[in-house]
């Protein structure tokens, strides 16, 4: 336990210090400089990274935090240099969402409930055995033990053997890296993944204070409102496994704050600050890039109303003359820009788009899967009860958007009620608007998520006016201590409701991802294989290789007992020629030549033999049917066992077919 809270602070610290202690060499402080320090100190790591490669040096943990010492160092030259002490000093001028003491109250409440899910649930060290989580943690241990982080090749040991580049965004990857020593890559994994809602909290405070500066109840309501909505980080981390899409959804609204905040400073704060502002923002985007490629496309889409007009509004000044020539120029470059992007990509969108799409969506039901929508999320994952909170969450979100029609918010309610027509596409057809959906897989969730950075604070608002509408003017005549008093018993009322009804709801989710509980069919490890793969570790030396279908089990010995794999991924990679061939030949090399030759080639000693023929929808003999049926009564020698699986020595090659020229692959 102590470990997992060392782990857990360690990765608070990294994400946060390096990007704040940059931003502060140039005066910028408080709770606006700290929410854009994520995305920023993301771009300085994967930027590193690429750099560290080119130069050959390695990726490892006294290195890259000298790196990260060095950007800092940097940093504060040319802040004296150029006389930039107080650049970015407008920003601590931002007020604290936590300035309102409920605010403080329902935050540390809401940290409370998310930082002991893990530990009450007895999951600290627990495996995580989805498919996507299986590639992370692999990704994690591939950047330790090759000590490269680059996007360009880091993750190119999952894709095969043979495989030196492929580009992969890796900021969740190389975040966890900076701190897990290689023994302790899942339990940095699961710390992970107990931060991220707590970075959650301290983005959307942010981004709420920001959207909603004259409502401070409606800030406090926040954390609330997100112990209730479970599509960001938990569903995203717990019940599909998208970590590093959690990863991005959670450093978004600080970057959103940041944009809210130039929109309303403009030009008040000279021309210095826009500058360095703008290229502030234009580091932390490449940052969110690194972190998951659809970023820009999600914000795109999700504020494409308020996106249409401000482009209506530029052009419409530069046709008439009334633009200033910087106003001129941002319109042209960025006009440019899209339709750079759009010609080059073209071809890749519209093949991209037209296979995502959900082809099995029906109308059944349509008035339940609206409501999903509204709700901020679709599944039907728990009783009645354990969703009371989930399901509150549908007025809220009406009364807010009734609230929030005001001209000044018109646009929050605008924009949330396009995109949630494009989610609600993705639950039944709607042509055009259904193939757009391409963008996130079609997948509800990824795109509820996008849709919670503005149903969460329509939600808080709607928590607002009801309060307005409940709480009597009467009331603040009593005095400073009563009014303190009453205000202070229904705020722990109305959080003791919220907590109550949605812990059930949350723990049934977070256990999804360890237990299978909802899924037995995503199952990798059977009773005592865990420890046989501890054992195991002692057994297979350095640089010896394990074969095994990803599937059943194997691909998890690189981070349970630091063995390496063939097939470290259960998505199999069409570059992975030598991988595929022993997939579909393993069985057959007695008498194939090719075989021998693949297996020395990549000094694999050892074979582990797995009965298990499914996981989720793949039929495991079908993919791979060299790796079934195996004859291992001659030529192997047992080493470990559990229950029906069995890990054999295999020297056969050592002796055999030794003198065959390669043939050549099969077509």
């Amino acid at each position: 336990m102590v470990t997992f809270a060392v782990l857990s602070l360690a990765l608070l610290a990294v994400l946060y210090l390096p990007g704040y202690l940059l931003l502060a060499q140039f005066g910028a402080r408080g709770s606006l400089a700290r929410a854009i320090s994520p995305a920023l100190t993301i771009f300085m790591l994967a930027s590193s990274a690429t750099l560290m490669r080119i130069l050959s040096i390695e990726w490892w943990h006294p290195t890259i935090l000298l790196v990260l010492l060095l950007w800092i160092l940097l940093a504060n030259f040319f802040a004296h240099r150029f006389d930039g002490k107080q650049l970015l000093a407008p920003l601590d001028r931002v007020d604290s969402p936590l300035s309102y003491w409920p605010a403080r109250v329902t935050t540390i409440i809401s940290v409370l409930v998310f930082v002991t899910i893990i530990p009450r649930l007895h999951l600290v060290g627990v495996v995580p055995q989805h498919s996507d989580s299986l590639f992370h943690m692999n990704g994690v241990w591939s950047i330790l033990t090759y000590k490269n982080g680059s996007p360009f090749s880091a993750l190119a040991p999952l894709y095969g053997p043979s495989v030196t580049q492929i580009f992969y965004p890796p900021a969740w990857h190389e975040w966890i890296s900076v701190v897990a020593p290689l023994d302790q890559v899942i339990g940095a994994t699961n710390a992970a993944l107990a931060v991220l809602p707590l970075i959650w909290i301290q983005q959307m405070l942010v981004f709420g204070k920001m959207i909603l500066p004259n409502r401070p109840r409606a800030v406090a309501a926040i954390p609330l409102v997100i112990l209730a909505a479970p599509a960001v980080p938990t569903a995203m981390t717990h019940v599909i496994s998208r970590w590093p899409n959690a990863l991005m959804m959670v450093i978004i609204p600080g970057i959103l704050a940041f944009v809210v905040y130039l929109g309303q400073v403009r030009l008040s704060r000279g021309k210095n600050f826009l500058f360095a502002s703008v290229i502030l923002l234009f580091l932390a985007i490449c940052g969110s890039l690194f972190t998951h490629l659809s970023a820009v496309i999600s914000v795109a889409y999700l504020f494409l109303p308020l996106l249409l007009a401000l482009a209506y509004w530029g052009w419409r000044d530069v046709l008439c003359g009334r633009a200033s020539r910087l106003t001129t120029w941002a319109v042209l470059g960025l006009s440019a820009g899209f339709l750079g992007w759009l010609v080059w990509n073209w071809k890749t969108i519209v093949v991209f788009l037209s296979y995502q799409h959900i082809k099995t969506a029906t109308w059944d039901l349509w008035p339940l899967k609206f409501l999903s929508v509204i709700r901020l999320y679709q599944r039907n994952d728990g009783s009645v009860l354990s969703t009371l909170a989930l399901n509150a969450l549908v007025p809220l979100v009406l009364i807010g958007i009734f609230a929030a029609r005001k001209k000044s918010l018109d646009w929050l309610g605008r924009c949330y009620l396009l995109y949630a027509l494009l989610c609600f596409s993705c639950l039944v057809p709607i042509k055009f608007l259904t193939i757009q959906t391409g963008w996130w897989f079609s997948d509800p969730i990824r795109m509820m998520a996008i849709l919670s950075l503005l149903g969460i604070p329509l939600a808080a608002r709607g928590v607002d006016q009801i309060s307005r509408w409940l709480i009597p003017n009467s009331l603040f005549k009593l005095g400073p201590r009563k009014v303190f008093a009453v205000n202070l018993s229904v705020l722990l009322a109305f959080s003791f409701l919220v907590v109550a009804a949605s812990t059930n709801f949350r723990d049934t989710l977070t256990a999804t991802l360890y237990r299978s509980t909802l899924d037995p069919r995503l199952r990798q490890l059977s009773p005592g294989e865990l420890s046989m793969q501890k054992r195991l570790g002692q057994i297979v030396q350095p640089g010896e290789k394990v074969l095994g279908e990803a599937a059943n089990g194997s691909a998890l010995l690189p981070v349970t007992a630091n063995v390496d794999v063939i097939l470290k991924q259960q998505n199999y990679s069409r570059y992975d020629w030598d991988g595929r061939y022993l997939r579909k030949n393993f069985s057959h090399f007695r008498t194939d030549p090719r075989v021998c030759m693949i297996v020395r080639k990549h000094n694999i000693r050892y074979f582990y033999d797995d009965p298990q023929s499914r996981f989720g929808g793949h039929d495991l003999v079908l993919r791979s049917p060299g790796l079934y049926n195996v004859f291992t009564w001659d030529d192997f020698s047992l080493v470990e066992v559990a229950n029906n699986v069995r890990v054999w020595r295999f020297d056969y090659c050592d002796t055999h077919f030794t003198d065959f020229p390669w043939p050549p692959y099969e077509k």
